[in-house]
């Protein structure tokens, strides 16, 4: 992941997640029950994981910035070339133009965070 696996200091606090959730063992709150199949006994289990809210929390964490490395590695890096076309659109006040500030609208409506 390189350098940003630390954002947030994720990693340290997944890895404190980790310690104390191996530390604390949950006993089984269902015994194994037994079934006649066939004249075969078969024990079924019923396994449950807990994961606390910090636990939660931690994951949503890092599902949410794993998104935001996967966006940043595919977008094209900015040029100084669009830097200084932005800089001189800027300048001339085209960005304050009807039609222009339409077209901005429309396209941050698109966005997925705006539905």
């Amino acid at each position: 992941m390189g350098g940003i696996e630390n954002i947030f200091g994720l990693n340290s606090e997944i890895q404190k997640s980790e310690k104390s959730i191996n530390a604390k063992k949950i006993p089984p709150k269902n015994k194994p029950k037994k079934t006649e199949e066939s004249g075969k006994s078969t024990v079924l289990n019923k396994d449950q994981a807990q994961i606390s809210d910090q636990g939660r929390s931690l994951f949503s964490w890092q599902v949410e910035t794993m998104r935001y490395l996967d966006i940043v590695q595919k977008s094209d890096a900015v040029s100084e070339e669009d830097i200084s076309k932005i800089k001189e659109k800027l300048a001339s006040n085209y960005y304050l133009r009807e039609e222009v500030v339409e077209q901005i609208a429309e396209k941050l409506m698109k966005l997925p965070f705006f539905r």
